[in-house]
């Protein structure tokens, strides 16, 4: 028998109850206070989401008061980083906290990836920018540069279906590759496809490279760090995923109100994040945004310049128009449309999901009502989620992260140039189709009534349209709401521990705990502990 698996063993029956006080496997009801060594293991998997140690189980075993060991032990359990790191996946789960469904985090124009040993735009689009049509570069290395610093094309092909990329109607080129340091790994270099790596910042017609650009003058970047490897991608992926659950994390850890992980303009970046916020992400301000630009001023503030493999997490006030874990990319990449992301924040942590009438949805009206706050159905859920869903009117969807300001996004006037689609009118682009209500995607009758204003405004009264100025923030800035995200927390935590849900007989006990909940001035750690030291979550389960 294996040596660790004997000592296992060994261990586990010195510390087995005895049996002659141990009650009946069979019998699941609360029947008495826990076995303190059994109270220890179970309390330690539910604050540190792991099992005691040895000399854990051995003061214990050997107290006086083996609970009032068990208490002490829980004291301090709170202040560990174990306790912390729960924290943080508990979160993390709440938040359906994976971002492993975003196929891209940026564009394919922005991913590179190896193929037969050399890094190559994926994009045709860039593809066609730089070469004429769908062509790679070739396996040659680059040797010839202009005076300005970049490829001169090593092979021209002459082909009907060839465009202008500037060096001639109906002409093709090819390029070589260069050896490039990435910043997801500067002690390595790699080959890139010579366009692909340009480190330039300017754009053929002398303006700044901009987001999404296909510029033939316009490339990666120095280092590559306006595009992503596949690997480099996964690594921001995760990390972007990781977010919210370390914003939440940093509350608890610095005792402040639970509500403020809601509200609070901070939150927490490590190298990975802020590289997305600097150069992949599409905000704040398309118009300034470029390759080589270091660093911006904007919805994010001042994101620090630390290198792509600096794993230690910091705190960083970002502008207004923040409120906490609900504008982070790890949120609103997730929940990539304001509806989802309303109907999480409700469902999550209002306890408060959106559910269909009983009676079910009635059949489909021969012509139904655009709005769906008057459809039959569908008025429901939709008179308080399309409210809701307005306060992220200014966040961008579609798994983008940015943000619209005023200038930008008037929630009041028409957009004129987003005034198309309908007939007689200009085709839309797919900003418009995507953010305003025009001909190609709305109802005949919203879109004599709206045609032209952001779609997010629709359908609001005047009062309502604030809520797009406001912020998220603004669905806790009421006393009462703070309360009902504190009886939300206070079920979601209680039923974790005690493995069941809270029934309506223990209302009065929710409540009690819901009034020590407000009066510790809404710790979680001191929740935590009250629910760990309640005899409920200390009777036989």
């Amino acid at each position: 028998m294996n040596r660790f698996f004997r000592l296992s063993i060994a261990i586990g029956l010195a510390f087995v109850a005895n049996p002659t006080s141990a009650q009946s496997p069979t019998e699941c009801a609360p029947t008495g206070e826990i076995d303190a060594l059994r109270l220890l293991r179970q309390t330690s998997l539910d604050v540190r989401g792991r099992i005691p140690s040895f000399e854990e189980l051995t003061a214990v075993r050997d107290a006086e008061d083996p609970n009032a060991e068990v208490d002490r032990q829980l004291g301090a359990w709170l202040a560990s980083d174990d306790f912390y790191d729960e924290v943080r996946r508990q979160h993390r789960q709440i938040l359906w906290g994976s971002l492993e469904e975003i196929d891209r985090l940026r564009p394919q124009a922005y991913t590179v990836s190896p193929q037969d040993g050399i890094y190559r735009a994926q994009a045709q689009a860039r593809r066609r920018a730089f070469r004429g049509r769908d062509l790679t570069c070739l396996d040659r290395e680059q040797t010839q540069f202009d005076a300005n610093g970049r490829p001169v094309p090593i092979e021209r092909i002459n082909g009907a279906d060839c465009g202008n990329v500037g060096y001639g109607a109906g002409i093709c080129v090819r390029e070589g590759w260069v050896r490039v340091r990435p910043y997801w790994d500067p002690s390595t270099e790699i080959r890139v496809c010579a366009f692909d790596a340009q480190p330039h910042g300017m754009r053929s017609d002398g303006t700044p490279c901009r987001d999404l650009d296909t510029d033939r003058n316009c490339g990666c970047g120095a280092d590559l760090h306006w595009c992503a490897s596949p690997a480099a991608e996964t690594v921001m992926r995760d990390a972007l995923a990781d977010e919210p659950a370390r914003l939440f994390e940093s509350i608890v850890r610095e005792d402040r109100p639970y509500h403020e992980a809601f509200t609070t303009r901070e939150t927490r970046i490590n190298g990975p994040v802020a590289h997305f916020h600097r150069y992949l992400s599409g905000a704040p301000n398309e118009t300034t945004m470029q390759v080589g630009l270091v660093g911006y001023e904007g919805r994010m503030g001042a994101v620090p310049n630390v290198p792509f493999d600096d794993r230690e997490w910091r705190t960083i006030e970002r502008a207004e128009g923040h409120a906490g874990v609900l504008t982070t990319p790890g949120f609103l990449l997730r929940f990539n449309s304001h509806r989802a992301r309303a109907n999480r924040f409700y469902t999550a942590f209002l306890c408060d999901p959106f559910v269909p009438s009983a009676t079910g949805i009635p059949a489909e009206e021969e012509e139904p009502d655009p709005n769906l706050r008057e459809r039959a159905g569908c008025a429901d859920c939709h008179e308080v989620l399309e409210p809701a869903a307005a306060h992220w009117g200014r966040w961008r969807i579609n798994s983008t992260f940015g943000f619209f300001d005023d200038a930008s996004h008037d929630f009041a006037s028409p957009l004129a140039s987003c005034r198309c689609g309908g007939p007689g009118q200009p085709n839309c682009s797919a900003y418009c189709n995507t953010y305003f209500v025009t001909g190609a995607n709305s109802h005949a009758s919203t879109y004599a009534e709206y045609g032209g204003l952001p779609l997010a405004s629709i359908y609001l009264a005047d009062d309502e349209l604030r809520a797009v100025d406001l912020g998220p923030a603004a669905l806790l800035d009421e006393e009462a709401e703070i309360r009902q995200l504190g009886v939300c927390a206070t079920r979601t935590l209680a039923e974790r521990f005690l493995g069941r849900p809270v029934e309506p007989s223990e209302a009065q006990w929710l409540q009690d705990r819901v009034d020590a909940f407000q009066e510790s001035e809404w710790s979680y750690a001191a929740l935590v502990e009250a629910i760990a030291r309640d005899p409920k979550y200390r009777a036989i389960r």
